[in-house]
């Protein structure tokens, strides 16, 4: 490695005429005290210049690495797991010279993970439209093969298979490809690489966006910030060096040093419903017997305008669970014409839904009406409320009938109790 020859250079500081030093960080060039003669950065509890300054040296110095896939990414072991299970790399046939269909595929495997995560269960599997275990035919690792379901119902399928996804026959399967049981994770891939290309294997993580773990990220960000001239970084080495220590250990050293604050964010939990509309969109693109569900699936949203502006969409119309396993068996490739009476109870379920959600978006409107005209109300001042409410019984007064109008002139009825033959001009029917 060349050495840092601009960190190399020794800075002289610029003195002032009242003794002080200017900071030589470009984007700070304040005036300070200096506790040296050499001082040439300023140094306070919100900002450590030196450190900057070293910052970016390094990012200057360090030349631009090719990307490489991470060892520890969690896709790379569902790519492993899928091999394994499947016992050859030919469940990757797909992937062959097509950067575009592995990306797919591992975005599938994405979100899965991020299903679950956000869940905070491992309740959603990547579901296969032709099982992988079929007795004639192996269904492959394709994203037109693949959706996420959620795992009770793909455990209760079993070795399903439609021919609605992508599969090949056994028969094709050779012993080259073959993954025997006791080998290791790096033979496995090295077969992978091999089978697939490693330049397309490469470049579909690279687009994918295949990450090192938490953990290592956290590592490489801790090790460029620590300071070893600095006697206050001390602590934070020792939980650089300490193999005992956990990610957001060193998630919040990062944030220490950086001067920020570490928000524990708690991600909104995704619903079946949700996952299972997201897939049908996707695989309607490429199965045409999908298309009828499109439409009512759009009705089951509302737009929404934030306070910024912006346009959202937001699911509320709700199905049950029977619609729901309805919608995972046509996902999975089972024939609408042998289902009709769940594909009709599926269509009803929509229609229910979104009288439901009419009904709920009228009461929302008036609510919502009756809110602004609260808020109107006790914006106004106590003599304007006075007028209001004076107008608010005058119009109540009207309807029941205790102000009457008579040749363009109106009279109050003083006391109600009162029989109205009383009234000027008052004659019965």
């Amino acid at each position: 490695m060349k050495p840092n020859t601009t960190a190399a250079v020794k800075q002289k500081p610029v003195k002032l005429s009242d003794g002080r030093h200017r900071c030589l960080l470009d984007t700070c060039k304040k005036p300070f005290t200096p506790n040296r003669s050499d001082q040439c950065y300023c140094k306070n509890d919100k900002r450590d210049c030196k450190s900057l300054v070293r910052k970016v040296d390094r990012s200057k110095t360090r030349s631009k690495k090719p990307y490489s896939i991470p060892l520890d990414a969690h896709q790379r072991y569902r790519i492993l797991d899928a091999v394994r299970a499947a016992g050859t790399v030919q469940v990757l046939t797909t992937w062959r010279n097509d950067v575009d269909e592995a990306t797919a595929t591992i975005n599938v495997l994405t979100a899965t993970n991020t299903a679950n995560l956000k869940t905070g269960k491992n309740t959603f599997h990547t579901c296969h439209v032709d099982a992988v275990n079929n007795k004639y035919r192996m269904g492959l690792l394709s994203s037109k093969n693949l959706f996420v379901g959620l795992g009770t119902r793909n455990r209760a399928t079993g070795a399903f298979s439609s021919g609605m996804g992508e599969c090949i026959s056994r028969l094709e399967l050779k012993a080259k490809w073959l993954v025997a049981e006791n080998m290791s994770n790096a033979d496995i891939w090295t077969m992978i690489e091999e089978f697939v290309g490693v330049d397309t294997l490469t470049e579909a993580c690279r687009k994918a966006g295949l990450k090192p773990s938490a953990k290592a990220q956290a590592l490489a960000n801790l090790e460029m910030l620590i300071d070893s001239e600095n006697p206050d970084h001390d602590r934070f080495a020792k939980v650089l060096k300490s193999p005992k220590s956990t990610t957001v250990e060193l998630q919040m050293a990062c944030a220490e040093i950086q001067g920020k604050r570490v928000f524990s964010m708690k991600l909104n939990a995704t619903s079946e419903q949700e996952i299972l509309f997201s897939e049908i969109r996707r695989h309607s693109a490429f199965r045409p017997e999908l298309e009828f569900l499109l439409t009512p699936i759009n009705q089951m949203y509302t737009v929404y305008t934030d306070d910024e502006g912006k346009s959202h969409k937001r699911l509320v119309g709700l199905l049950d669970g029977d619609h729901l396993q309805t919608l995972f068996n046509l996902l999975q490739g089972h024939d609408a014409d042998d289902m009709q009476d769940e594909v009709e109870e599926l269509v009803f379920g929509f229609n229910f839904a979104s009288r439901k959600m009419d009904d709920e978006a009228a009461e929302h409107a008036a609510y919502k009406a009756r809110m602004e005209a609260h808020n109107a109300y006790y914006a106004l001042s106590r003599d304007e409320r006075a007028i209001v409410d004076a107008q608010r019984r005058d119009d109540a007064d009207r309807l029941s009938g205790l102000i009457y109008e008579e040749d363009g002139i109106e009279y109050r009825v003083t006391d109600p109790n009162k029989p109205m033959w009383h009234l000027p001009g008052w004659a019965p029917f």
